[in-house]
């Protein structure tokens, strides 16, 4: 945050953040107890409900995407990547590069994680609030940057 030294210059602008909140951390306990109390086997069940979310968001989306799992189911918690097949120059989805990628998304109003290195991998992440048609729409919208649409 900017307090006081701001158009100062990088040092007068950042050498002294002002006062330090601690709502966040004192926050905590009371937030672990919300979202274990959102289910009736508590924390196991919130973290199993998760799980089984992205497993079937991840079947989902390598078929999309028709690639191979990189890893077995057992090594999935709530999140998962799915590897994207390799933008092709002059192909329909010349796109899949991940910035170009994470445009598209986000001029559909999908917010995306895209990474690049060692090869381009989509993210996801299930938690409570989220739900199997979610994922859904992300993957026609994957099988149509995939097509070049």
């Amino acid at each position: 945050m900017i307090s006081h030294g701001y158009m100062t210059g990088f040092h007068g602008e950042f050498d002294w953040t002002g006062t330090c909140d601690p709502t966040p951390w004192l926050c905590i306990p009371d937030s672990l107890r919300f979202i274990g109390g959102l289910l009736p086997g508590g924390w196991p069940q919130v973290m199993q409900a998760n799980r089984a979310l992205a497993l079937d968001a991840r079947r989902l989306l390598l078929e999309t995407a028709q690639v191979d799992s990189p890893c077995p189911d057992g090594m999935i918690g709530s999140m998962a990547s799915i590897p994207l097949p390799a933008a092709v120059p002059g192909s329909p989805a010349h796109r899949l590069d991940c910035k170009g990628l994470h445009d598209w998304f986000r001029e559909r109003s999908v917010e995306t994680w895209i990474y690049h290195h060692p090869v381009p991998l989509l993210r996801i992440s299930a938690q409570l609030y989220n739900s199997l048609g979610q994922f859904k729409l992300l993957a026609a919208l994957l099988e149509e940057a995939l097509s070049g649409g």
